[in-house]
């Protein structure tokens, strides 16, 4: 059992090549318009919040696949 959660936890953390692709798009879009940097508009982040309020979270607990549904 530990050897699978070992396996599991090491697969989570290799790079996702979908992630990394999009992380270079938006890196290079910054780099070409960073004039289309802007903040978050305040009653954006009021309106997160109030969906993610009733969410518990804890800083240690591992995300799993069941995390993502």
């Amino acid at each position: 059992m530990a050897k699978a959660k070992t396996k599991l936890r090491r697969m989570n953390m290799e790079d996702d090549p979908v992630l990394s692709s999009f992380m270079s798009f938006l890196a290079a879009e910054i780099q070409r318009s960073p004039e289309r940097i802007t903040p978050l508009d305040p009653g954006v982040i009021w309106h997160i919040g109030t969906l993610v309020s009733d969410v518990n979270t804890s800083p240690g607990e591992e995300l799993t696949d069941e995390a993502l549904v």
